[in-house]
């Protein structure tokens, strides 16, 4: 409570006199040189030497894409599971398709296909972050032994919940819900 009456006593003195006391002042160099070196670190490196470290540098450059990482969740997670998992042959051809244009709208952020099949979006370059949990819901779905419409609609509900829409396509709807129709029967 005294240093914050001795403070007050001596902002009121300046006001009146406009003269900085030596405490004032120093208070000041050190406030302007905060303001100087902002977003830096003086740290000291392996040798003993003092260097500063760029703060924000790091903060900023810490949501940069890590083609390494983009690599491994989109191969080595996401299409490794759906091969192992979805069935194969050429019977479930189209129904895998229906499931990975789903899976590619929600990697590509709402982006479909065209007219002419032309999506003018990769999925292998899409966000990290938006792949990790793509991967994340196909370990799921695998884990728990779903059937591929469960998976379509893990998709699909993403889709909705993002507003991205849907890979629209009449052809691949019917084909969808024949197929379920079947893979419940038998």
């Amino acid at each position: 409570m005294m240093s914050k009456k001795k403070d007050d006593k001596e902002t009121k003195s300046i006001a009146k006199t406009g003269k900085l006391s030596d405490k004032e002042r120093e208070r000041l160099e050190l406030l302007q040189k905060a303001d100087q070196v902002r977003g830096r670190q003086l740290t000291v490196d392996a040798a003993g030497e003092l260097a500063t470290k760029d703060e924000l540098k790091k903060f900023a450059l810490g949501t940069v894409e890590n083609p390494a990482k983009n690599h491994e969740v989109y191969y080595a997670g996401i299409q490794r599971l759906l091969l192992k998992f979805l069935p194969k042959g050429k019977q479930n051809e189209r129904l895998r398709r229906i499931i990975y244009d789903e899976k590619n709208v929600f990697l590509n952020r709402g982006k479909k296909k065209d007219e002419r099949g032309r999506r003018g979006a990769d999925s292998r370059m899409s966000y990290l972050a938006d792949k990790q949990f793509a991967l994340d819901a196909v370990i799921e779905w695998a884990r728990t032994k779903q059937s591929m419409g469960d998976l379509y609609m893990v998709f699909w509900r993403l889709n909705e919940k993002h507003g991205y829409g849907h890979q629209e396509s009449e052809a691949t709807s019917k084909a969808f819900a024949e197929a379920e129709k079947k893979s419940r029967k038998g």
